[in-house]
């Protein structure tokens, strides 16, 4: 079975976007981020789920929103996530055992975390409006420099500073950009873990383990591969600020 085989087909990768897909922002790109501090191949099947604290607090009343999505989010490997959302769609039969059993595996972390697809929506309104809010500010910021850059009575050092708090701001921005996508690929996701066509998988591999041979002779004891733990936000003297990781990764890219 693939994408075009089921009544209720999927998205396109392209449509699993929705709003950020005229971002300018690549999607790999984007998602290269959020790995779950692992680059190895995962086997859905053999992984334990993600469990998150997750504490209904940070949050953003006028949507119903909490930051503690983010980590959520975060601690996911979105990237390799979305390349078995992508080979399935591609019609690659390859993916539709890891498909199934990463939305098993998505659908247990968010159970066993305490988090729903009403959550990951509303975060998503939230993080729309508060990037369009932060890209005017930016361009704002923007006009104020080339202001500041023509006017021979402003000091060097004030519109240097100035573009230095903008770059800050930028960078901030993208990195909300590269959230909002990852998020919105696990809210695709986390839609179709209830599917009745995705609650089982049909290949060899497991009609051999749902048969009384395999009950039989199957080994004790199968340890879970396990993810690394991750989150979004550190905290520390400075506040709360989006991950060191992710800000290392965005200098690495640069030099």
């Amino acid at each position: 079975m693939d994408s075009s085989e089921i009544d209720d087909p999927l998205p396109t990768p392209e449509e699993m976007l929705g709003w950020n897909e005229g971002g300018g922002v690549d999607i790999n790109t984007a998602l290269e981020y959020f790995t779950a501090g692992t680059h190895q191949p995962i086997e859905f099947d053999n992984l334990y789920p993600v469990t998150y604290s997750f504490t209904p607090i940070e949050r953003e009343r006028s949507f119903g929103s909490y930051a503690g999505i983010d980590d959520f989010v975060g601690a996911l490997p979105v990237e390799q996530m979305y390349k078995v959302y992508a080979g399935l769609f591609a019609g690659i039969h390859d993916f539709h055992h890891e498909y199934i059993f990463m939305l098993k595996w998505l659908r247990a972390s968010m159970e066993m975390s305490g988090i729903t697809c009403s959550h990951l929506s509303d975060r998503l309104s939230f993080l729309k409006v508060y990037l369009q809010y932060t890209r005017s500010k930016i361009k704002e910021h923007y006009k104020r420099y080339k202001e500041m850059k023509a006017d021979e009575s402003v000091a060097d050092e004030t519109v240097y500073l100035h573009k230095k708090d903008g770059f800050h701001k930028k960078r901030g921005y993208s990195i909300f950009v590269y959230l909002s996508m990852a998020m919105t690929v696990i809210n695709v996701l986390a839609n179709q873990t209830d599917k009745p066509q995705w609650h089982q998988c049909q290949c060899t591999k497991c009609l051999y383990r749902r048969s009384p041979e395999w009950r039989r002779n199957k080994p004790d004891g199968i340890p879970l591969a396990t993810l690394p733990p991750m989150r979004f936000y550190r905290r520390g003297s400075k506040g709360v600020r989006p991950s060191e990781e992710i800000y290392r990764k965005q200098r690495e890219k640069k030099q």
